[in-house]
């Protein structure tokens, strides 16, 4: 951990009611901090059942997928680019960004090209 995470958790284990924000970043510097949350922590001084509680709340709201894995024949594209953007990650984590009025025949080939 570095000196400035040091200094952000000291700062946000004396806060007695965390944001979400304060949460969320408690989180992360525990989980990039290779201890476990129990001695994270107690290394701290913050407690154990507040951090456990908010990692449920965190867990709670992610219960809902931020992206759902779809085919081509689950949506009309000729509809959809007409009136929107969109994006396609591929499984190589590379990213087709589509702009209304996208040609839709050429998507098939496109992702042929670049390895989806």
């Amino acid at each position: 951990m570095c000196i400035k995470e040091t200094k952000e958790i000291k700062s946000l284990s004396k806060i007695r009611y965390w944001s979400e924000l304060d949460a969320l970043r408690v989180l992360e510097i525990c989980e990039g901090s290779h201890l476990t949350m129990k001695g994270f922590c107690r290394e701290h001084n913050i407690g154990y059942k507040r951090v456990q509680w908010w990692k449920s709340v965190f867990k709670k709201q992610k219960a809902v997928p931020e992206f759902v894995e779809i085919t081509a024949s689950t949506i009309d594209l000729s509809e959809t680019l007409n009136d929107s953007s969109m994006e396609i990650i591929l499984e190589n984590n590379r990213i087709i960004r589509l702009h209304p009025g996208f040609n839709s025949a050429a998507i098939s080939q496109l992702i042929d090209i670049v390895g989806g």
